[in-house]
């Protein structure tokens, strides 16, 4: 562990302000949820809250279990990750389509570019994982042909499951 020489004291109400450099150093932003950790030492660890701080593999597997079932490709996104596909990454990805995945309801794409090498696919499913009111993530179906009913359903129970399972 890193010192920074940065104290601060709690207030009557038991709140610690974070300080603007860490904020910044590590990205969190209002709204941001933290996790609490005690270690055997009785140090007190803060965390950013993801939703792939330990689903990693979980996520993995529902990427290629939804992808083999439904004869696409599936993946899994976050604010800056991608995960379910070796050769596709985050930054590779077009603004366009970040900023259409991060929503808070389902939807559907036709004939979309997803990525500066100008990979596209006939249709983009994105069904997103909200957890306390904010967008965590979301499972993308991507599709070189018509996707069908069933391939969406499928695409919303992951999603539904996968905030199931991070509430547990």
């Amino acid at each position: 562990m890193k010192a920074t020489g940065i104290v601060r004291r709690l207030d009557d109400l038991g709140r610690l302000v974070i300080p603007k450099e860490i904020r910044r150093i590590y990205k969190l932003k209002e709204g941001d949820s933290i996790e609490f950790f005690v270690n055997d030492n009785s140090e007190i660890i803060l965390k950013k809250f993801s939703i792939l701080n330990e689903d990693e593999s979980v996520i993995l597997n529902m990427c290629s279990c939804l992808g083999e079932s439904t004869n696409n490709l599936a993946i899994f996104i976050t604010e800056d990750n991608l995960l379910g596909h070796e050769f596709l990454k985050y930054k590779d990805l077009t603004n366009e389509f970040l900023n259409r995945v991060k929503i808070y309801r389902s939807e559907k794409y036709e004939n979309i570019n997803i990525s500066k090498e100008a990979l596209s696919f006939k249709e983009v499913y994105v069904s997103p994982v909200i957890m306390e009111s904010q967008f965590v993530g979301a499972f993308i179906l991507l599709s070189n042909s018509e996707l069908n009913d069933v391939s969406i359903a499928l695409t919303n129970s992951f999603a539904q499951l996968l905030t199931i399972l991070s509430q547990q």
